[in-house]
């Protein structure tokens, strides 16, 4: 997303729980899940999310990716309990040298 979108990170990714995901994923989409998330990550965004949901129109990443907006109920949540995640680290330093 970073590398590929041009979308800034406002903090560090961190690892999400999987039931967090599917509960959270439920509330934005209001639409049961068809099959649950093995893996999921969080990260909050330096971009406007319409910018964000547009730039990843375009380049069609190979995930699942939910953008939780200031306008869905679960957003304040989510930004609350967001430290409660455990951070992963990044490594971009080898896509930035194929660049």
């Amino acid at each position: 997303m970073q590398h590929h979108g041009k979308i800034s990170f406002r903090s560090t990714p961190r690892n999400m729980v999987p039931e967090d995901a599917d509960n959270l994923l439920v509330s934005v989409m209001g639409v049961p899940l068809k099959s649950n998330c093995i893996a999921a990550a969080v990260v909050e965004l330096g971009n406007n999310a319409g910018v964000v949901i547009n730039k990843l129109r375009k380049i069609h990443p190979p995930a699942h990716i939910v953008v939780v907006s200031p306008r869905h109920e679960a957003f304040n949540d989510l930004l609350n309990n967001l430290n409660d995640y455990p951070e992963f680290n990044i490594d971009l330093s080898s896509l930035e040298r194929k660049a």
